[in-house]
Order: structure tokens, then C-alpha cells, then sequence
């Protein structure tokens, strides 16, 4: 199968989860793992295909920088009188009112040049959080707005609403979070928008709900993520889920032309399983692909069995078995 694809697959999927909430440095930008060195992309535009790649992952993120404000401003730093408003580090925390009531307004400042968020990603620029009560608190409510807030060079617009809904059966709090409306950049051409409930205790978090991209551009599919039977379980310190099963649905098929596994001709791809099946002893992450294939009348899956780390697929991991 072409390596555009079945990366690209893999990273729609994880753009929806990966993330680390409390890391104590900040880590390296996470580069969307495609692989246009031996097959092109259906369009010519990198920066096309970055806000396709990069948009869920942004506003997946979004929701981990926030989070982390909220813990920074109930323990802030402390700076020595002496110091500077240029040696204090960004990104910088302002809230209003500072007198500890409710609602509040927290001013993040990433500074005008792009520094590597709690979230792994590029950001600079303002970002603005209107709070109703603190993280924990059941019923608050967490609204975000940009002002020229970049991720990876591109502004970030649109809409979102994270919802402390309060604990669940398990004792651990469950957030609703909606994005609607969701661009990066300028261009309209992939509009994003979201419905997840994340539950997130001590030690790991859990991610289910529905992921749409919408496309404009007739050479893209847009699509539809749903993680429903078993959520997407991530441990704190992992770089992937440990468990997991996401369904991807484009919105009209890839016709693709096959060479693997002793298979060759051509074939209409629409419909993915990505299925995270735990952490080897070699600290990799199994995952299990099934792919939907449809030629001519007859449908047929292939799985493809792999492993992943921090430098995304592992080719040599790699395994097809036809069903």
C-alpha cells in the first residue's frame, strides 16, 4: 500500500490523542509523519496539506494548553524582584480578576516568536481563556479566543467549549468538548469540528467521541473519526494510546493502485479501523490497521500489523495479512 496513505491514516487518527498533560519540559514539535518523498500528494500545496494534517492535531492541543494555564495559575512561579520582563520565560500568564473570584480571564502570551508548547507543538501569539470556575470544578466552563494565536506558523480560528461535566462512576472527571467552525490559517478549504468526552483521572486519560474535517478541495476527501466501542487510553508519559479503536470513514473514496503483499491492481479505499493494542517490552506501541478494500464488486480487508515510537511508524515493524 502507498506510504501516503497508510501514514496519513495513522496520523488523522493520533492528532486526535496524542498528547501529554503535565510534562515537566517541553518536548520537540510533533511533525505530521507523511511520507511525500516517493509517492505525491493529490495536490501540490504543502501548506494545503499541512492545515489538513495539522488541524485536528491543533485543536486537540488546544485543549492540553489550557488545562495546563488553569494548573499554572492556581500554583503560579515566582520570580525574583530583580528580574525582568524579558528573562521571565513564555509563554506569560495574566488573570483577571486576581483577587480569586469567579469568572476569570487568563491572557496567555507565547511572545512573537514560536516556542514549543505543553502540547508539542509550535505556537506564538496571544491566547485568551475565559473561565467560569477552576479546572476541577464541576460546571465550569472553558471558552478560548485568538489573537493572531499561531500553531506552526498558521492562525487558529473557530470555536471552542470545554465543559467540566463532573465524575463519573469511576471517580474520575469526565470534560465535554466541542469545536465548531475550526480553521488554521487563512484558507477555508478544511474546516474542522468536534464532539469528544475525555475523562482524565490522576495517571491517564481517555478520549471517545466524533471527529469530522470537512473539504473543499475536490482531490481531498474530508472525514469522519469515531471512537465509540473502546475509548483511545492514554497513559501519562506515553506517546501513543495503549488502548483504543478508531473508526475512519472518508467522505468519498481514495482510488489507490496496489503493490504489496503479492497483490497488485487497483483498488477504492473509504473505510479504516486503527486499533491500539498495548506497549511492547521494547517501549513501542502496537498498532493493528484494518483496511476496507473495494475492487470492482468484491470487498475485502488487509491488515496492516505495525509498531510505533517517537519517530511515528516503524517500517521494519510493518506486516500485511489478507482476510
Amino acid at each position: 500500500m502507498k506510504k501516503y496513505f497508510l501514514l496519513a491514516t495513522i496520523a488523522l487518527a493520533l492528532f486526535a490523542c496524542k498528547e501529554n498533560n503535565t510534562p515537566e519540559e517541553p518536548q520537540e514539535p510533533v511533525t505530521p509523519p507523511v511520507d511525500t518523498t516517493t509517492v505525491t500528494p493529490p495536490i501540490q500545496d504543502e501548506n494545503l496539506m499541512m492545515t489538513y494534517f495539522t488541524n485536528p492535531l491543533a485543536w486537540n492541543g488546544n485543549f492540553t494548553e489550557i488545562s495546563h494555564a488553569m494548573d499554572m495559575i492556581a500554583q503560579p512561579k515566582v520570580y525574583a524582584p530583580s528580574a525582568t520582563q524579558s528573562e521571565i520565560p513564555y509563554p506569560i500568564y495574566d488573570v483577571t480578576p486576581s483577587d480569586g473570584s469567579w469568572p476569570i480571564d487568563i491572557t496567555i502570551n507565547y511572545g512573537d516568536s514560536s516556542i514549543v508548547g505543553t502540547d508539542g507543538l509550535e505556537h506564538s501569539g496571544i491566547l485568551h481563556v475565559h473561565a467560569t470556575g477552576p479546572w476541577y470544578a464541576e460546571g465550569a466552563v472553558f471558552t478560548p479566543t485568538f489573537e493572531n494565536f499561531m500553531v506552526y506558523g498558521s492562525v487558529l480560528n473557530g470555536t471552542q467549549i470545554i465543559t467540566n461535566t463532573g465524575r463519573n462512576e469511576a471517580g474520575n472527571i469526565v470534560f465535554d468538548v466541542v469545536v465548531s467552525n475550526g480553521v488554521l490559517g487563512n484558507s477555508r478549504d478544511f474546516i474542522y469540528s468536534e464532539h469528544t468526552l475525555r475523562e482524565v483521572d490522576s495517571m491517564q486519560f481517555s478520549i471517545a467521541g466524533t471527529m469530522k474535517m470537512e473539504s473543499h478541495v475536490d482531490t481531498i476527501p474530508g472525514y469522519e473519526i469515531s471512537i465509540d466501542s473502546v475509548p483511545l487510553r492514554l497513559y501519562v508519559g506515553d506517546l501513543y494510546p495503549t488502548e483504543g479503536l478508531v473508526h475512519i470513514a472518508l467522505d468519498k473514496p481514495i482510488q489507490l493502485e496496489l503493490n504489496e503483499a503479492g497483490f497488485q491492481g487497483k483498488a477504492n479505499i473509504q473505510y479504516v479501523d486503527l486499533q491500539f493494542v498495548g506497549k511492547t517490552p521494547q517501549d513501542t506501541y502496537a498498532v493493528r490497521i484494518t483496511v476496507t478494500l473495494q475492487m470492482g464488486f468484491v470487498a475485502m480487508n488487509m491488515t496492516i500489523q505495525c509498531e510505533m515510537n517517537e519517530e511515528g511508524l516503524i517500517p521494519e515493524s510493518v506486516q500485511y495479512v489478507w482476510e
